[in-house]
């Protein structure tokens, strides 16, 4: 992680954020996105902010493409457990956010960012398919997912957090393809709430 992480810097991210999404979300470059688009567009907006921050240590008003290219192509693959119609998305969502940017002037580098995000959706799409670029909490999560675990069930989930935990061994997180063993603690995945709520009443994407 670049820099010294702040959970009140985040939030303050988080609120700007924000602002600027309902904005974007009454504006005509919203409605120009696909149905399944718009049902991403909040996820996708929020998990972009976070992780510009996160593994770049970028504030909106840093941001840029070599750190979006990072977000993009390896932060949101490797973190995110999602289906490929959050992945398909991200490109077409995040065009039509920093358009909304540009056009607004609430971000001077909106117009560079929307012709460098242009490039990256099939990278984005194959990243996240690829089990060697996720990480420990997504291969566990894609695993449960495999095994035919209800992500919806609180009580189904806890239970295979058990079972991992009775099957952790000393091998390391880091081989994707043994997603069970591990000699620290098991964490499914960061599960993270908008300041705002906003995103309370929908499936955890994390």
């Amino acid at each position: 992680m670049p820099g010294k992480y702040s959970d009140k810097k985040r939030d303050k991210i988080w609120r700007k954020v924000f602002g600027w999404y309902g904005a974007f979300a009454c504006s005509d470059h919203f409605m120009s996105l696909t149905e399944s688009e718009m049902d991403e567009a909040e996820f996708i907006v929020v998990h972009f902010a976070e992780f510009m921050y996160i593994d770049n240590g970028l504030a909106p008003k840093q941001w840029n493409m070599a750190g979006m290219k990072v977000c993009c192509t390896e932060s949101l693959p490797r973190e995110i457990a999602s289906g490929p119609e959050y992945f398909k998305s991200v490109v077409p969502v995040l065009s039509a956010f920093f358009r909304f940017l540009e056009e607004t002037g609430l971000l001077l580098s909106a117009g560079l960012l929307v012709r460098g995000v242009e490039r990256l959706g099939p990278a984005v799409v194959e990243n996240a398919a690829n089990p060697d670029m996720w990480g420990p909490a997504k291969a566990i999560v894609e695993t449960a997912k495999e095994a035919g675990l209800d992500m919806n069930s609180r009580e189904e989930i806890n239970l295979f957090m058990q079972h991992c935990n009775q099957q952790m061994g000393k091998e390391s997180l880091s081989d994707s393809t043994n997603v069970l063993s591990s000699d620290g603690p098991l964490v499914i995945g960061r599960i993270r709430q908008p300041i705002n709520g906003n995103l309370a009443h929908r499936k955890d994407r994390r």
